[in-house]
Formats: structure tokens, sequence, C-alpha cells
């Protein structure tokens, strides 16, 4: 039977996740970062009072609480609007690599009454990669002009990932001898439940097909890691930067590895395969690294002090290129020069790219979060903690940075960096997941 103290964290982490899920606009600062703070706290005891349960419990309240989620439309980010219109663009024989939408607006078929005014980055090529471009073009196709079917059909998607995530995560902890506590600081993170199935972010569906190839890894089935990282890759292309630290693990096989991947990118890309989709996509990804910013660390300390020395701020069309070649060199040292295991790795050299780059939203950390349960290093779920800071960005519907909390936000996490070693076994003790 549940203890009393159990079925009230749940009975409130419900009640909290239904009130952010459909009630609270990211404009409302205040009361967002109130509920998401509470939904922490629940979070935290949840690994207190649940560490007793089996890893299928714990897998079963993980898709309940994700099933909260089925009905509810985004409210924290707007991305599904694009989603929607490539699936639609897909559907009416366009091209979603050779025209933006201001530029298809003129010539669609398809209805875009509901989509169009609502889209954000209109002006650039999608960024999307073939994987994310199937499930777009299926929910379109389903929802037809009705776009809370196309959303219902998003939810399915990300929870049917979320689901195999969970499960492969269970099997994946039992390999490396962790315990149920690392599945409960995955499975119950109110940052993965809520950007992934709530606001329906593909790291989602990226994470599961990389969870796949390391397992398959581990097992020694090469072909079919391969086919699963090229899947990781064609969702979102980060996990490219994982390529150089698989190089010490895989030796003499490397070569064929990624011979493999390459092969099934193209296998896979086929249908959308040309010149366009690489040439359009590029210009995209080079726009965003040299025009955005959002949530930043490195980036804006290096830009103050630009403009201490230089009497204004460094464009970000020079710092973000350069940034880029330091995170480069940064993730070929801990690929190379460290002696970590992989997951430590790959945790550092995501953290690296994170505080590089010159955009962070929310459902970034999620990949880093993984690898820090992977590699029990506290850091990476203290930061899924403090990310939310970021959404004081949309304050009362603005678009302007509250850089006094983007500033505790990362003062907070450098500290707990370099003192996380004293936690480290408090929070991620090692134990032996139960069947």
């Amino acid at each position: 039977m549940l203890r009393k103290s159990t079925i009230s964290i749940i009975s409130l982490f419900v009640i909290a996740l239904v009130y952010l899920l459909y009630g609270i606009d990211r404009s409302d600062t205040t009361e967002l970062l109130m509920v998401y703070g509470a939904l922490f706290v629940l979070y935290f005891l949840s690994v207190k009072f649940l560490d007793h349960w089996t890893s299928k419990g714990v897998i079963a309240l993980a898709v309940f609480l994700r099933c909260i989620s089925l009905f509810s439309t985004p409210n924290l980010s707007d991305d599904y609007y694009r989603f929607i219109w490539d699936g639609r663009m897909n559907n009416s024989g366009g091209d979603v690599y050779v025209a933006t939408p201001n530029d298809a607006i003129e010539s669609a078929e398809f209805r875009t009454d509901d989509l169009f005014d609502r889209l954000n980055s209109k002006g650039y090529f999608t960024v999307y990669p073939p994987v994310n471009q199937m499930v777009f073009a299926v929910s379109a196709f389903v929802g037809g002009d009705q776009l809370s079917v196309s959303l219902f059909i998003l939810h399915l998607f990300m929870l049917i990932g979320e689901i195999a995530a969970l499960f492969l995560l269970s099997r994946y902890l039992s390999q490396i001898n962790l315990g149920v506590r690392g599945l409960i600081l995955y499975a119950l993170n109110p940052l993965v439940i809520v950007e992934l199935c709530g606001n329906l972010h593909f790291e989602g569906l990226m994470i599961t097909f990389l969870l796949a190839a390391l397992a398959l890894l581990k097992e020694r089935k090469f072909f079919w890691s391969a086919v699963f990282f090229a899947l990781a890759i064609l969702t979102k292309l980060l996990p490219l930067i994982l390529l150089p630290a698989l190089i010490p693990l895989l030796k003499k096989k490397s070569l064929l590895y990624f011979g493999s991947i390459s092969l099934m990118c193209v296998v896979f890309s086929l249908p959308v395969l040309s010149t366009d989709l690489i040439l359009c996509m590029g210009s995209s990804l080079d726009l965003y690294f040299r025009l955005f910013e959002f949530n930043a660390s490195v980036y804006y300390m290096v830009r103050e002090i630009g403009g201490l020395f230089l009497g204004y701020h460094p464009p970000i069309a020079l710092l973000g290129p350069f940034l880029s070649i330091v995170c480069l060199l940064i993730i070929l040292s801990i690929s190379w020069l460290t002696k970590w295991g992989f997951a430590k790795k790959a945790f550092w050299i995501f953290m690296s790219y994170l505080l590089l780059t010159t955009t962070v939203h929310p459902w970034y950390v999620i990949t880093p979060l993984l690898f820090a349960i992977l590699s029990r290093t506290p850091v990476g779920v203290v930061w899924s903690c403090l990310v939310i800071l970021s959404y004081s960005h949309y304050s009362n519907g603005g678009f302007s940075e509250n850089y006094l909390l983007i500033f505790v936000e990362y003062a907070v996490l450098f500290a707990f960096a370099m003192f996380s070693q004293k936690l480290e076994w408090s929070l991620l003790q090692p134990q032996k997941l139960n069947p």
C-alpha cells in the first residue's frame, strides 16, 4: 500500500502540474516560477519517498503524469505553429527547405490563416531535420484544418517516445549498476515532463534514439546502434558533438561505426535529400549562431567585458562564431584528453556547448540532465531547476532579458559546480535497480 506521505506528494504534484499546463501563460512570470518551484520541491521529496519503488512503478507514475498534457496547448513555447506549418507544407507538395514561410505564403495551397500570423522566424528556412518533418507531416495529415487535432497527434508522438525513453533508461541504468533513484531523477523531473510532453520539444525523441544507440553499443550491436544514432542526429543535430568522444571508446571500430551512421543518415534522408536541404538548413543554423541570444552565460560576460575595453558591445556575428571555435576545442579536449567514462564526457561536452552558446532555452538543459544522472553528476539536476528563471524574458508579455535573474541562475550553478562533490553521494547514491 502507498504511504500517506507518498499519496500526498503525488496528489500535490498532479494538481500543480495540471495548473501549470492548463492555467498559466509564460508571461505570468511570478506565478510560473512559484508553481515550477513547488513542483521541484515535490520532485526532490519524491526522490526520498519513492526510492523504495520498483522501476516499473516509477515508469507507470511517470507515464501517468505525461498523459496529463495530452489535451493541452503548449503555453511556454509557440514553436508548435512552425511544426504544423511545415507538416501542412510538406503534405501540399511544398519544400520547407527551399521556401521560408514568407516566401510560401503567396502561393500556399493549404489553410494558413490559423498559422502564419502566429509563426516566429517567418523569414528563416526550417531548422528541423527529416525525422521531425515526418512527424509534422503525419500530425498535419491527420489533423487537416483542425489545429487541435494536429496538436493531439504531436502529443501522442512525444508520449510514445517518452515511454520508450523511460524503458530504455531503466535498461541502461541496470547495465551501469545505478539504482531506481536515477530513474526517478529523470522520469519525474518537472522540466522534462513540462517541456517534452507538455510543450512538444523534440529533445524527447532525440533522447529516445540516443538511449537506444548507447544501450545497443554497450551490447556491441554496432550496426543497430549506428541506425539509432543516425535517427537521433536526424531529429536534432546536437548528437554530432558526441562523435569525438566515441573514438576512444570504439578505437579501431570508429571508422566503421561513423560510416554506418553516415550511410543511415543518407538513407533516412532520401525522400528530402538535396543540396537545398544542406544549404538552407546551414543558412538557418548560421543565422541562429549569429543573430539569436537568450539566457546565455559566457557570451554575455564576454560581451560586457568587450564593451568595457572597446566602448561598445562586440557584435554577436563576431562573438558567436568565436565561441563556437572555443567550444569545439574544448569538446575535442574532453573527448581525447580526459580519462572519464563516456557518460561524464557527454555531460561536460553538452555543458560546454550550452555555456558557450548564445542561446539556451530551458529544454536544452534536458540532454545534459540525462548524462548528469548517468554519470552521477548532480550539477545537471540543479540546472534543470534554475533554468526556469529564464522565462522571466516573457514577463508581462514583453521580450526583455532579466539580467539579474540570469546572473542568479548562473551564479548558483557555478557555485554548486564547485562544491558538488560533497553532495554527489547524497543525491545520486549507487543502488541496485529494483526489478
